[in-house]
């Protein structure tokens, strides 16, 4: 539960973060800044962050909505980094886990 919460949390906060940058930076190549969605009301810009930054904490990256400006490549490069390292939390403790399981 405790992964659940923290997840939902970091993914959150990271999708606000990521409208923030692109709002912020008033370079005409940022996301925000695209016509498409520089149009749309908040709770579907907030969905598509949200889209963004699980596509990229996953490493899958479907390529749909790319980072265009330094600020929001920077941003990227530390969301896929805090997702391997989750990643690799993760697996290591469900092989710590099903370890001891198999032991008893």
């Amino acid at each position: 539960m405790f992964f659940a919460v923290f997840f939902f949390l970091f993914f959150h906060i990271s999708a606000c973060m990521f409208i923030l940058f692109g709002k912020l930076d008033n370079d005409m190549d940022s996301w925000m800044w695209n016509s498409y969605y520089n149009e749309m009301e908040d709770k579907d810009l907030y969905v598509t962050s949200l889209y963004f930054i699980v596509s990229t904490t996953s490493t899958v990256g479907y390529g749909d909505l790319s980072a265009s400006t330094s600020i929001e490549r920077i941003f990227c490069i530390l969301i896929m980094l805090a997702g391997v390292t989750a990643f690799t939390f993760l697996s290591g403790s469900l092989s710590s886990v099903l370890s001891n399981y198999d032991t008893s």
